[in-house]
């Protein structure tokens, strides 16, 4: 929960009624405004990013019968998180960084697996297939044509290969010729949606074998 700029909270959902109830007890201040958040699949390590010059990427152990959280990584990194679905790597990205692979360990420590670098892109954002095999990075070059780039994963080694070329996401300019933006993107199922402030979302099915895009 980033509604404060410093803080991150927990909130236990009633699996019944879908209500949320804050844990006290977990919390953390965060140094600098939020930027995006990750969680691994148990629910014991989280991690979360802020964007203030120079962005750091906090993590921290949830005990849920505790209701605490204990810091366990805090290291210099860009903003954009994503969790690999077995909870083995987590993806880092951003404008100057490009994309980093760090290997999660049983502690919820964080080693360097490995960085792909990208074109410029501002206002990144990061997307996994269910799979974990294909990892998407969606942002918007100096030349404003959003594009979405696409890798596959080798998972013994964390390193990232580019599928094919990046797709041009048609995102039309907004009126008194604003540039087109990608906001953010997100994978559900086969399918991979880029959305933006100017023309809602945009929607590609996503080969399951080679883990190529092709616009619906």
């Amino acid at each position: 929960d980033f509604a404060a700029q410093t803080a991150l909270t927990v909130y236990r959902v009633d699996a019944g009624n879908g209500r949320l109830t804050q844990v006290p007890s977990a919390f953390a201040s965060l140094n600098g405004r939020p930027g995006s958040i990750a969680i691994d699949p148990t629910g014991q390590f989280i991690y979360a990013s802020t964007t203030t010059y120079p962005g750091r990427v906090y993590g921290y152990r949830f005990d849920e019968p505790a209701g605490t959280l204990t810091p366990i990584v805090d290291l210099q990194a860009d903003a954009a998180l994503a969790m690999d679905p077995a909870g083995e790597y987590l993806y880092v990205a951003g404008a100057f960084g490009g994309l980093r692979t760090y290997r999660i360990e049983p502690t919820g420590a964080l080693t360097a697996a490995g960085t792909t670098p990208l074109v410029t892109l501002n206002g990144i954002s990061l997307a996994v297939h269910g799979s974990g095999d294909f990892v998407y990075v969606a942002g918007n070059p100096q030349t404003y044509t959003p594009l979405a780039l696409m890798f596959r994963l080798t998972r013994a080694t964390g390193a990232l290969t580019e599928i094919g070329d990046p797709i041009m996401l048609p995102i039309p300019t907004s009126d008194g010729n604003t540039a087109a933006q990608v906001m953010t993107a997100a994978v559900a199922g086969n399918f991979f949606y880029a959305g933006s402030y100017n023309d809602g979302l945009r929607s590609y099915a996503i080969d399951n074998v080679s883990g190529q895009l092709y616009e619906l």
